[in-house]
């Protein structure tokens, strides 16, 4: 299950979502930091956790992908849940609903109700042969 949440997400971050940044084909050491790093530190905010409540907790990972919606896996509503809780990488926790699931793309939409969060960048600037990574909470 877990490998097939990575792969999505993968897929997702390659296809869908990017943020304008432009990787040189192998990363290289910049005064100490490396240009990944930099990335990490652009993307890291739209990286959300997704917590779904019942009579204990399950976790999942997901991708703003507008200021109140998230993308995630899908394999984490097979589980009876209470509560949906968003919590960013800054800590902060916010109430969401189910908006509508997809079992051929494996992909659930959760909104919350706040305008709060920080969204991956469409960019037009991908290339076939660019540079994509993978970031989970």
């Amino acid at each position: 299950m877990q490998r097939i949440f990575v792969i999505i997400i993968m897929i997702i971050a390659i296809t869908l979502y990017s943020v304008d940044i432009k990787a040189s084909p192998s990363p290289e050491l910049k005064g100490g930091e490396t240009e990944i790093k930099g990335i990490l530190k652009t993307v890291s905010p739209s990286i959300v956790k997704v917590i779904f409540e019942s009579n204990k907790r399950n976790f999942s990972s997901g991708i703003a992908v507008d200021r109140n919606y998230v993308l995630s896996s899908i394999f984490i509503t097979q589980f009876p849940f209470d509560e949906i809780y968003i919590q960013t990488t800054d800590g902060r926790s916010f109430p969401a609903e189910l908006v509508g699931k997809d079992p051929e793309s494996r992909l659930i939409l959760l909104s919350i109700k706040e305008k709060a969060l920080t969204p991956f960048v469409r960019s037009n600037k991908l290339e076939t042969g660019d540079w994509a990574g993978l970031v989970g909470a």
